[in-house]
């Protein structure tokens, strides 16, 4: 009866022993990241396809233009064919991609004028030690993405003018 009490306080005391629970421990504090990464995986394989490009990729070939109030006008984007079915005219769900087109649309502007504005530096740099005809070659570089941007989205909100010195966020 002894030796059966000293048999069961052994066992017991074996299996509540500090390694096994620090390794219980260490199992329950790697359950998050173990879900996090369950969970990315799982959202990889059932991402869905984007609903519009920028430029014509695959089969994103049909052109359209934006053309919803409380979006500029005539931003060129690319949809695949199933795209009017899910998107008719004048529903929320269209004006959440014109939106969302005119967004990136921006972005991508802003990224062309900054490196458009880049080179320009760049070359007047250059030939501000060489001929004067050079340097007038330089100081004439168009910068059209910066000019589109102007007169898309500053003409018609006054917010910043890439163009002007005074309030391009470019230069330096």
């Amino acid at each position: 009866n002894v030796r059966t009490r000293q048999r069961a306080n052994n066992q017991q005391s074996e299996t509540n022993t500090p390694n096994n629970r620090n390794l219980f421990q260490q199992i329950i504090s790697l359950l998050p990241i173990l879900i996090l990464f369950l969970m990315s995986f799982s959202s990889y394989t059932t991402n869905q396809n984007p609903t519009f490009y920028l430029h014509p990729y695959g089969t994103y070939s049909f052109k359209r233009y934006t053309s919803l109030p409380g979006v500029s006008k005539g931003i060129p984007y690319y949809v695949d064919q199933t795209f009017l079915s899910k998107y008719p005219s004048n529903s929320d769900g269209l004006r959440r991609v014109e939106k969302t087109v005119e967004s990136d649309y921006k972005e991508e502007l802003v990224m062309k004028c900054h490196n458009e504005k880049e080179l320009k530096r760049r070359k007047l740099y250059q030939s501000q030690y060489r001929s004067k005809k050079e340097y007038e070659e330089a100081t004439n570089i168009p910068i059209p993405s910066c000019d589109e941007y102007n007169e898309r989205f500053v003409l018609k909100s006054n917010k910043y003018n890439y163009n002007r010195k005074s309030e391009n966020e470019f230069d330096s």
